[in-house]
């Protein structure tokens, strides 16, 4: 798929465009975000802010221009329908998670997930969140959005894309396998009530 212009049509389905992220899409994208981190965003930001939703805190850091979640770095299918967003993909260089850590989070929640934030493919393209809609699944949209994703680390000079992904999450193995990704390492996270995943974090890498 071409990403020159700003809007692309799927050929799949005409209903569904193609475009870059806005910064009017971030509350829909920090509920994407919600949903491709499967309980990660909640357990590390729900109630920093008194009162204040893990969505909350994503909006603002979606809508800023500076953070790697930027709606700059987001790509997103629309349903021409409804004007709803049908899927997202977030992504960018993985250097970028040492310029911007997380510092300001409460030391028990990241020291949880501490083995997930050190685990990376360091000098990769980085796919922090794909996610689609329930109503918009089995279109060919998240292959897509995937694509985009390989596309634009190509075009950076990047020869390969990595993401992590819940082990436990056997749908989003499967897919992420049947797309040429091979795992390179867990990092194992115990349970916890706020993040009841049972297997750890698998790395991804694909070469491109």
């Amino acid at each position: 798929m071409s990403i020159k212009s700003d809007k692309i049509h799927d050929e799949q389905d005409r209903h569904i465009v193609y475009r870059p992220g806005e910064v009017g899409d971030s509350n829909e994208i920090a509920s994407y975000m919600c949903l491709a981190g499967d309980g990660l965003y909640e357990f590390l930001l729900n109630d920093l802010v008194p009162g204040l939703a893990a969505t909350g805190i994503l909006r603002w850091a979606i809508a800023s221009s500076e953070t790697p979640l930027s709606y700059r770095n987001c790509f997103v299918a629309v349903d021409e329908n409804t004007g709803q967003l049908a899927g997202v993909v977030n992504s960018f260089p993985a250097d970028r998670l040492k310029q911007h850590g997380l510092d300001f989070l409460p030391g028990d929640r990241t020291h949880h997930v501490r083995a997930i934030l050190n685990l990376q493919d360091w000098g990769s393209w980085f796919v922090n969140s794909l996610a689609v809609g329930e109503n918009w699944r089995r279109k060919g949209i998240a292959t897509n959005l995937m694509d985009h994703a390989a596309s634009q680390a190509s075009e950076a000079g990047f020869d390969r894309i990595s993401l992590h992904v819940w082990a436990d999450n056997l749908s989003a193995c499967a897919f992420y396998k049947k797309s040429g990704f091979a795992a390179m390492g867990t990092a194992d996270i115990t349970a916890h009530p706020r993040l009841p995943h049972t297997k750890g974090s698998i790395l991804m890498r694909l070469e491109i």
